[in-house]
Formats: structure tokens, C-alpha cells, sequence
């Protein structure tokens, strides 16, 4: 059984804490104040060539009811 003290919960293992008064308030502390955005996906149909004639370029299809979430502030994919 874990007691919580005066300076720490109890259910608190790890991480900071944060002094927030609102869930908005307790994202931006933690870092977590980015907006996701959805966006198309492509797979490479036939990949980039270079040979002895030159350079092929990759060309891509569409993935049909499929959506990648992506992160605004620095346009990675987080997810599918």
C-alpha cells in the first residue's frame, strides 16, 4: 500500500508535476499544447531507379480508406 504524503500523491510514480488549473493549462505545462490535422496516405507503386539511362522517379497510389494524424507543430505522422 502506498501512503501519500504532504508533497506528493499517491498514485504519482514518476514524471513532474505540474500546477494547473484547467486541462488546457495542464497540456501546455506538460508540453502536449500541438493540434493534430489528418492527411492522405501514399504507398511507392514502383521505387526511385538509378541505372546506366539515368534516374526513374518512385511513383505512389493512394490509400483508399485510410488517414495518417499528423502533428502540426512539426508535420511528423503519429499515427494511422
Amino acid at each position: 500500500m502506498t501512503i501519500a504524503s504532504k508533497h506528493r500523491s499517491a498514485w504519482v510514480r514518476g514524471g513532474t508535476a505540474v500546477e494547473a488549473t484547467s486541462a488546457a493549462s495542464a497540456a501546455t505545462q506538460a508540453g502536449l499544447n500541438w493540434t493534430v490535422r489528418t492527411g492522405e496516405l501514399q504507398a511507392v507503386s514502383t521505387p526511385l531507379t538509378i541505372d546506366e539511362h539515368g534516374v526513374t522517379p518512385a511513383t505512389y497510389i493512394d490509400v483508399p480508406k485510410k488517414q495518417a494524424i499528423i502533428r502540426e507543430d512539426n508535420n511528423s505522422v503519429i499515427g494511422i
